[in-house]
């Protein structure tokens, strides 16, 4: 089922509650991508109104085609030890690609690489890796992605940093 605007923020709490959560399978980031071009959807299974896994979908339709290709930037998101929710959903996903004549369907799942599981799962369901051989490159986003934590202080944050990061920073905003 496609989940709206009414249930972004019940969507956003899945995404925030995953094992693996991402920015670029928020609400928020869908209504982002489509100020350049691309249609937000969100597919999402459901069990007793709870969202047991799901989907951001960007679309972008193919020039005098009447086709179009769907993007899943770091998804989609699921419990990767349930084979069986990866079927269910990789179904969902199909019917709204047929109802929007997709011609292909890009997935880059915020999976680490020790998750050989998930590289098989998805090998057998016919994806294939389409990256860079480069090891610290992905397809469409980075491989390997570093977090900070954005709520402290700038200085209480700045602190927190190895002292050679604190002087280029500081030579950078200088310069």
């Amino acid at each position: 089922m496609l989940i709206d605007e009414s249930r972004s923020d019940t969507w956003n709490e899945f995404v925030a509650a995953s094992e693996y959560p991402t920015v670029m399978q928020t609400w928020q980031w869908g209504q982002l991508k489509a100020t350049t071009g691309w249609e937000p959807m969100i597919v999402a299974l459901e069990d007793g109104g709870a969202i047991r896994a799901g989907a951001l979908l960007l679309r972008r339709p193919i020039p005098h085609l009447g086709r179009s290709l769907l993007y899943a930037p770091r998804g989609p998101v699921l419990d990767w030890s349930e084979p069986a929710l990866l079927d269910e959903l990789l179904a969902e996903i199909r019917a709204v690609a047929a109802q929007h004549r997709a011609v292909a369907l890009k997935i880059d799942p915020c999976v680490p690489d020790d998750r050989t599981d998930v590289l098989q799962a998805l090998r057998s369901r016919g994806f294939r890796f389409t990256g860079s051989p480069d090891p610290d490159l992905g397809g469409t986003q980075p491989r390997y992605v570093m977090k900070t934590d954005l709520r402290p202080e700038p200085d209480e944050l700045l602190a927190s940093f190895h002292s050679k990061w604190r002087y280029n920073i500081r030579l950078a905003d200088r310069k």
